[in-house]
């Protein structure tokens, strides 16, 4: 009785595996913490560098950051996080056409104050063998998803938005989670 139960167990734990791996899943991150979420209406026309700060004064403590809105031209935008030194991508629009790899998305200060920066003086190029992806993307954080702790301490962060000048990014809504 008890081969045949360890023999099922096997059985079944390689179904759930060989399903997992010829299904093409998506990862999605969970992290039992409040998601916060505020509407924007901000259209990027250049690249340019957005202010982030707390509503309530001090440091801007998020764990996740992800953003949501469209993208309209053919060309290159890519938005990170950055602390004034390291950034972290958070959303870009290149793409491997024929990849496989799956989306990963995820979420892991209750109010964030966002002000229009500096303008960048800065384009990147599209990397050999990529294309461009237009349209609609919601809570996309590639390198945001769970942020680096020495960023919990900062007074001010920015969302630096570098874009092809074909191309108009439009922001609909961030979302974020606190950190204590």
């Amino acid at each position: 009785m008890e081969t045949h139960r360890l023999t099922l167990s096997f059985i079944v734990f390689g179904a759930i595996i060989i399903a997992l791996f010829f299904s093409n899943p998506s990862i999605t991150g969970f992290v039992p913490t409040e998601i916060y979420s505020q509407k924007l209406d901000i259209d990027v026309f250049e690249s340019q560098r957005f202010v982030l700060t707390s509503s309530f004064g001090g440091p801007v403590k998020i764990g996740t950051l992800a953003l949501s809105g469209s993208i309209l031209g053919p060309g290159l935008m890519n938005a990170y996080l950055s602390d004034g030194t390291s950034q972290w991508l958070i959303y870009s629009n290149k793409k491997r056409p024929g990849s496989s790899m799956a989306s990963i998305t995820g979420l892991a200060v209750s109010s964030l104050d966002i002000e229009p920066g500096k303008m960048l003086n800065k384009i990147e190029s599209l990397p050999a063998g990529y294309t461009t992806k237009v349209g609609a993307f919601k809570n996309e954080c590639m390198e945001t998803c769970i942020m680096d702790e020495n960023l919990f301490n900062k007074d001010e962060l920015y969302i630096d938005i570098i874009i092809s000048p074909d191309t108009i990014l439009h922001i609909s809504e961030i979302a974020f989670s606190a950190m204590g």
